[in-house]
């Protein structure tokens, strides 16, 4: 497949972090049916695929993302399918506004969860695992992880979680911070859950053993739930 990058950005960044250099720890994907929340221009997409997975689903509320990852996956019609949505909470339908991130280089640091900018089309979680019957799921959705596996009735169906955590939404140079005492109304209902510890303790309470790293401070982290780990390259100790 022909991938393509804007310039000034940082697609080929997320491009190396994600495919060449495996940051989520993919291991074989076979027989995996996966929903890729936060899909930006299509690289867990690709990494995934070449991992072997079954399909990948992948939602992307910002329309320019949405374009170039179905572009950029256009080589695997039938096992890559691309739908400009937004990922919601389950247990109540919201209409969801995606705000771009004002630091024009992170193409995939636009936000769902401040109540600003544009109504985009959305889906809960649950929807989004029935209608695809999907048993595997990555998720990278700026602070909007917290509502949409909160409120999910359907982790059971759910073998593996793989994502990205934020304690808080975005950074100084990127937007507003959103910490627990600034919660905005979107995420008004989680308010004092708005953390990975919080989070790895529902997860475990769902079946899940759970492994989570920081890498910017107390902010942002990659996580990783399953209840297995066999098909990845890290596990709890």
């Amino acid at each position: 497949m022909n991938f393509h990058f804007r310039e000034n950005t940082y697609d080929a960044s997320i491009f190396d972090f994600v495919v060449r250099q495996n940051e989520y720890e993919l291991g074989d994907l076979s027989g995996k049916r996966i929903l890729d929340v936060g899909g930006h221009i299509g690289c867990f997409a690709l990494k995934a695929l070449r991992c072997n997975a079954e399909k990948v689903v992948s939602f992307e509320p910002s329309q320019e993302n949405y374009e170039l990852a179905a572009s950029n996956l256009a080589g695997a019609a039938g096992k890559a399918e691309v739908i400009r949505a937004a990922v919601s909470r389950s247990d109540k339908q919201v209409e969801v506004r995606f705000e771009p991130s004002d630091h024009a280089p992170n193409s995939g640091g636009g936000c769902s969860v401040t109540g600003l900018g544009e109504v985009v089309p959305s889906i809960s979680l649950d929807d989004a695992i029935e209608e695809h019957n999907a048993n595997w799921l990555k998720i990278d959705a700026e602070g909007a992880e917290f509502p949409a596996l909160y409120t999910c009735a359907k982790l059971n169906q759910i073998e593996t979680i793989v994502g990205e955590f934020h304690n808080g939404v975005g950074t100084e140079g990127m937007g507003v911070f959103m910490f627990e005492e600034n919660t905005p109304e979107f995420l008004e209902d989680f308010k004092g859950r708005l953390s990975m510890e919080k989070l790895a303790e529902f997860l475990k309470e769902q079946g899940f053993r759970v492994l989570y790293e920081y890498t910017a401070g107390k902010q942002l982290g990659l996580f990783w739930a399953s209840k297995n780990f066999d098909c990845l390259l890290v596990e709890p100790a």
